[in-house]
């Protein structure tokens, strides 16, 4: 799901280029960075999501927030840059049902390590 004007933007620039200004300097396609939104994202209005951000499965993005690092999947975040605030699911048996009823590719065993990770 998206809100209204959300931002997708993989290109970037290099500014250490020195061949011309910055305007004119085209990157080379194999420098773009990958953008990766996983099942069942929630994006609020306003976001900015950058080249090389993943957003996890089931993971909600809050309105007015700029992505350019990982989302868990099932988790919110927030902020200018996001930053992950919390878990969406705070017990096991919640977790397990959203798994369960979305027939997605996680466990609970692994987004307890990925939780892990990111300090959640």
């Amino acid at each position: 799901m998206f809100g209204p004007n959300v931002h997708i933007l993989g290109g970037n620039h290099n500014l250490s280029a020195t061949e011309c200004h910055l305007r004119y300097y085209l990157e080379p396609e194999n420098k773009c960075s990958e953008i990766l939104l996983e099942n069942g994202v929630w994006v609020g209005a306003m976001s900015i999501i950058l080249g090389g951000a993943t957003l996890g499965e089931g993971a909600v993005l809050a309105a007015g927030s700029v992505l350019n690092g990982s989302i868990p999947p099932y988790s919110i975040a927030a902020g200018v840059p996001a930053k992950v605030k919390k878990r969406r699911f705070s017990t096991k048996a919640e977790l397990e049902l959203i798994l369960s009823n979305t027939n997605s590719n996680y466990t609970v065993s692994e987004l307890e390590l990925i939780y892990e990770k990111f300090g959640i």
